[in-house]
């Protein structure tokens, strides 16, 4: 069924792999913490793929357009997060 692929594709696997090299290269629990921190901050805007490129598709616009337009839509919510998180 399409939702065990959803479920499938949702997994963060990319960041467990990178919290798990990170911890056991460093040993830092606050870094290793930190890390995953920051990837909580950077799921958010990443969200926004999720909301945009459907709502595109469901109103008849192509597959192309829509991926661009969501990624473009995340990239730039990714460059928001990222320079408020810069902020002293």
């Amino acid at each position: 069924s399409k939702i065990w692929g959803a479920i499938i594709a949702s997994l963060p696997l990319t960041s467990v792999l990178a919290i798990t090299w990170l911890y056991y290269e460093t040993g830092d629990k606050v870094i290793t913490a930190d890390l995953a921190s920051s990837i909580l901050f950077m799921v958010l805007p990443s969200l926004a793929f999720f909301i945009v490129f459907p709502f595109l598709m469901r109103r008849d616009y192509g597959f192309a357009v829509s991926l661009i337009s969501s990624s473009g839509v995340t990239a730039l919510l990714y460059a928001t997060v990222t320079s408020l998180m810069a902020k002293p």
